[in-house]
């Protein structure tokens, strides 16, 4: 199977992409979403209850083995929310910062996850005033949100 991670930024025009691809290949999917950091959950796209149904992140963590991960999102946040204890939703259920949970899913996954991100390669340093587009990108494989990017991130999986 295949589970998507989106930030809520990219949520409409990923799904729309995503409903697109699927039905032509049949894979199975699995959809959640997080805010600028994963703070140790996702919400789920099935339920409806976006920012409402939190799911563990070590829900997500069982099923490495069989499945392959793209993360999609510009990979800018803030300081607090990347190094620090929850950022912008400090109030979740989770004492994770996104530093670890990120963390935790490139240990688990290795290189059965992608990151793809929207803000072309090329000017990625200049935006990254907190340094957290520079600390995933040391943790997942980065590909832009082009069609060649695609095309090497799906490549990359598929090994």
């Amino acid at each position: 199977s295949t589970s998507f991670v989106f930030t809520d930024e990219y949520k409409d025009i990923m799904l729309r992409l995503l409903k697109g691809a699927t039905k032509e290949s049949g894979l199975e999917t699995e959809v959640f979403f997080f805010h600028n950091a994963i703070y140790g959950y996702v919400w789920p796209e099935k339920d409806g209850n976006w920012m409402q149904t939190e799911v563990p992140l070590d829900n997500i963590l069982r099923n490495t083995d069989q499945t392959k991960m793209i993360i999609v999102g510009d990979a800018w946040m803030a300081y607090d929310e990347y190094f620090g204890d929850g950022g912008f939703y400090g109030g979740s259920s989770s004492d994770m910062t996104g530093e670890e949970s990120f963390g935790r899913i490139s240990d688990a996954f290795g290189e059965s996850v992608v990151w793809i991100n929207p803000i072309r390669e090329s000017e990625r340093e200049s935006a990254d005033d907190s340094g957290s587009i520079e600390a995933l990108e040391s943790l997942f494989d980065t590909y832009e949100l082009t069609y060649s990017g695609l095309e090497s991130a799906v490549k990359q999986l598929n090994q």
